[in-house]
């Protein structure tokens, strides 16, 4: 008997400390969900917008999108460089950070468009067996030319675009974005 209750006593232990570990890791990814680094600083969705811009100010040039629709949105850039270079964009609701995007790469150069167009092919084949995130694929269409290839792969409120022209001025990118739910 008193082994009996020993074991149950110990079974219940483990199933605490298991239970506590889920909820750690979970809480977690939660945590890890709702932040996107940008050249080093954390930006958490719902942080107030005076923080987030003085801290990426201290950087970057942090510029408000002339014209946005919905109004909030603001784009980050690099600075002292010719061209400019788009780094991110931040959105905000209430003086809230309700979204952040962070510019992977971009490149004018031939091979960086080939590539994209290489990863959006295997993404696309992908796709027809299934996963956790979502993936879609989908071609962009443009006056006079074959438009742009894109690959989208959402997992929660984390998003990643893949966007490389088909022909044309040679163009291909990769970003992430986080968003508030609404």
């Amino acid at each position: 008997m008193k082994v009996l209750t020993f074991m149950r006593l110990h079974i219940s232990v483990v199933i605490a400390v298991v239970a506590l570990n889920v909820g750690c890791i979970v809480h977690a990814q939660s945590q890890t969900n709702n932040v996107l680094e940008i050249g080093g600083f954390e930006l958490r969705l719902g942080m107030p917008q005076v923080e987030a811009l003085q801290l990426l100010g201290t950087v970057y040039d942090v510029r408000p999108l002339e014209n946005a629709l919905p109004p909030g949105g603001w784009i980050v850039l690099r600075r002292g460089v010719t061209p400019t270079e788009l780094i991110g964009s931040l959105g905000f609701t209430g003086g809230r950070l309700s979204s952040v995007s962070r510019t992977w790469g971009g490149s004018g150069v031939p091979e960086a468009s080939t590539f994209a167009s290489s990863v959006i092919d295997a993404l696309r084949s992908a796709t027809r067996s299934g996963s956790g995130c979502a993936i879609t694929t989908e071609t962009i269409p443009a006056p006079g030319g074959d438009g742009a290839q894109q690959a989208r792969i959402r997992c929660g409120a984390r998003v990643v675009d893949i966007v490389g022209a088909r022909s044309g001025p040679v163009r291909a990118s990769v970003s992430e974005t986080i968003r508030t739910t609404r």
